[in-house]
């Protein structure tokens, strides 16, 4: 069973996701692949939109289940990718997008630790 994300803090989405855990070096290189292109867009003078959609593919290549919804509608987003990830509206988009890199680097960041022993 892979890491399971809750209650993303969104007004407008809800749900969970499932991530793959471990990740596989394939996974491991997608997310890595698109926080590296995502780079040169974030900051000052960078373009969120574009640092936003360049995460994208990582993100999805490290959810094994997607189980989110549309809470004003009740509807299942279904399996996201990253042409029909929500891009609106912004706010809850942005705040579902930095739950899921949270959670996805939380993971990558507990697999990188070193034992304390």
């Amino acid at each position: 069973m892979g890491k399971v994300l809750s209650n993303p803090p969104s007004a407008r989405y809800g749900g969970s996701v499932e991530l793959h855990d471990p990740l596989t070096f394939p996974q491991y290189l997608a997310w890595k692949d698109a926080v590296d292109t995502a780079e040169p867009h974030r900051g000052e003078g960078g373009n969120y939109t574009l640092y936003c959609q360049a995460l994208l593919p990582g993100i999805c290549a490290c959810v094994e289940k997607w189980e989110l919804t549309d809470k004003q509608s009740g509807a299942s987003l279904g399996a996201l990718t990253p042409a029909t990830f929500p891009a609106t509206p912004r706010i809850s988009s942005d705040k579902l997008l930095a739950w899921l890199v949270g959670g996805i680097g939380s993971l990558v960041s507990e697999a990188d630790e070193t034992d304390p022993k």
